[in-house]
C-alpha cells in the first residue's frame, strides 16, 4: 500500500479579521459625535436634540433628553464621566455635572461655536464663526466669560463664503489645535485649511500651516505627530473633463488621510479612499481608525503608514469613531447607526496539520480551526489546479469555535486550492497531494 502524503505549502496560517457589529439603538436621528471617557463610560450626540449614554463599556446603550436640549446637539466633550459641555442649536452652550441628566445653560454665542476643547473643568477655548470672520475665545470659569484671543476677518471675494471649523485634539493641555476652513459655494477652488496654535496658555495664537484642502477632522498623538482628515468638493466645467470633450461637467468628491510629523508645519498624504472620509481617531500611537460616507471604515495598526478598509456592515454616512480602549472601539452614524467592534469577537482562521510525520493518520487529522463572533454561513470548496470545485461543504455555524476535517482521503493525487469562506473573510491555500 502507497503512502498518501500531503504537502500544505502555508502549514500554519493564522488571521485575525476585525469584527464589527451593530448595536441596536432606539433613534432614527443621526448620530453625529462620540466620545468615551474611561472605558465603561460613553456619550453620542446627534440631531433633534438626541444623545445617547452607556455605562457598560458600549454593550447596552440609553436614551437620554432634556427638555431644553431639542436642537441639534454638538460638538459636545467630557472631562470627567459626570461633567460636560454641548452646543445645542449650533450657539447655545450648556453644561452637566451629573453625566448628562440635567443640563444648565451657560451661555449664547455670538456665532456658531463649531469647536471647542476644554483641559480641566474651568479652562477652555472655543471657535466661533460667522460668515466672514474665525474668532477664538478662552475661558477660565467653564465658559460663563469669554476672552478674545484670536480674531481674523475675510473680506470675502465671492458671495456665499463660509468659515467652518473644526478641532484638531491634542495628547497635552500645552498645544490645542483648531482646523481653520474657508469654503466658498460658488467655487470649491476658493477654500483652504489652517491649523493654529498657541505656545501654552492659550492667549497667544497664530497661524502654523495652511493647506490647499480643508480639514475636516484630526487628532494629534503628540507635539510633533499628527493626522488629518482633508477634503472638498470639486467642479469640473462642462466640456473639459480629460478624454471627454462633451462631458456636462459636474461636482466631484475627494478626501484623503495626511499624516505630520512637525507639529503640523507640512502634511504627507498616506492614503486616498474612493469614498469620502469624516472622521478620525488613534488608540495609542499604532492603533488608528477612519470612518466616512457608505459605511467606509479604515483601519491602521502600524502608526498610520498604511490604512486597510475594514469588510462594510452598512451602507449609511458614519460621522464620528472612538476608541473605548485598546480593544474597543464605536462610530455613529446616519439614521441611529451604532458600530462596535471588539478584536476578541474577530473571526479566527488557521490550518493546522502534523506535517513532521509523513502518517495517512496525522494527515487526515488535518483542520482548519476558526472562531465565530456571530451565526455565519461558512464554506469549505475545494478546487483543482484549474479552478474547478470538486468538493465542497456549506453550513450556517453558532457564535464559538469551530474546526472543519480537511478531505485528505478522498481526493487522487494533484495540485488544490482550500477556499475558505466566513461571512465577509475569506482565505485560500495552496495544496499539493503526491502519489
Amino acid at each position: 500500500m502507497k503512502l498518501l502524503r500531503w504537502i500544505v505549502t502555508m502549514v500554519v496560517c493564522v488571521s485575525s479579521i476585525q469584527a464589527w457589529e451593530v448595536v441596536p439603538t432606539t433613534t432614527l436621528a443621526s448620530l453625529r459625535s462620540l466620545q468615551f471617557i474611561g472605558t465603561d463610560t460613553g456619550y453620542a450626540f446627534g440631531d433633534s436634540g438626541v444623545y445617547l449614554k452607556t455605562t457598560n463599556g458600549g454593550t447596552a446603550w440609553i436614551k437620554l433628553s432634556f427638555a431644553a436640549l431639542k436642537a441639534n446637539l454638538g460638538p459636545a466633550q467630557f472631562i470627567t464621566g459626570r461633567t460636560g459641555w454641548v452646543v445645542a442649536g449650533g450657539d447655545s452652550l450648556y453644561k452637566t455635572t451629573d453625566g448628562g441628566v440635567n443640563w444648565s445653560f451657560v451661555t449664547k454665542a455670538s456665532a456658531d461655536i463649531r469647536a471647542f476643547s476644554f483641559i480641566n473643568v474651568n479652562t477652555g477655548w472655543f471657535a466661533l464663526v460667522s460668515n466672514d470672520s474665525l474668532e477664538v475665545f478662552k475661558t477660565t470659569d467653564g465658559g460663563v466669560h469669554t476672552l478674545p484671543v484670536y480674531g481674523r476677518k475675510e473680506n470675502l471675494m465671492v458671495s456665499g463664503g463660509l468659515y467652518v471649523s473644526i478641532p484638531l485634539r491634542s495628547s497635552g493641555p500645552k498645544r490645542i489645535f483648531f482646523g481653520a476652513v474657508r469654503v466658498s459655494t460658488v467655487s470649491s477652488s476658493e477654500s483652504w485649511g489652517e491649523i493654529l496654535t498657541d505656545s501654552g496658555q492659550g492667549t497667544a495664537w497664530s497661524n502654523l500651516s495652511t493647506s490647499s484642502s480643508p480639514w475636516k477632522a484630526g487628532q494629534f498623538l503628540s507635539n510633533d505627530t499628527g493626522f488629518a482628515v482633508v477634503g472638498y468638493t470639486g467642479y469640473t466645467p462642462p466640456g473639459i473633463c480629460g478624454v471627454t470633450p462633451l462631458c456636462p461637467g459636474g461636482t466631484f468628491q475627494v478626501s484623503n488621510i495626511q499624516k505630520t510629523t512637525n507639529g503640523g508645519a507640512t502634511w504627507v498624504n498616506r492614503v486616498t479612499p474612493s469614498k469620502i472620509l469624516n472622521n478620525i481617531t488613534f488608540s495609542g500611537k499604532s492603533i488608528g481608525y477612519a470612518v466616512g460616507n457608505s459605511g467606509l471604515v479604515m483601519k491602521t495598526t502600524d502608526g498610520g503608514d498604511s490604512w486597510l478598509t475594514e469588510a462594510p456592515i452598512t451602507n449609511r454616512t458614519l460621522y464620528a469613531v472612538e476608541v473605548a480602549s485598546s480593544t474597543t472601539a464605536f462610530a455613529v452614524g446616519d439614521s441611529g447607526t451604532l458600530l462596535k467592534t471588539d478584536p476578541s469577537a474577530a473571526v479566527i482562521v488557521g490550518i493546522q496539520t502534523k506535517l513532521e510525520s509523513n502518517t495517512l493518520a496525522d494527515l487526515a487529522n488535518g483542520v482548519i480551526v476558526y472562531r465565530l463572533p456571530y451565526a455565519l454561513e461558512v464554506s469549505l470548496t475545494v478546487r483543482d489546479a484549474l479552478g474547478r470545485p470538486v468538493w465542497n461543504l456549506q453550513r450556517v455555524e453558532a457564535p464559538g469555535n469551530h474546526s472543519l476535517s480537511l478531505p485528505f482521503k478522498i481526493l487522487p493525487a494533484g495540485k488544490y486550492f482550500l477556499d475558505f469562506r466566513a461571512g465577509s473573510v475569506h482565505r485560500s491555500w495552496p495544496v499539493i497531494k503526491r502519489p
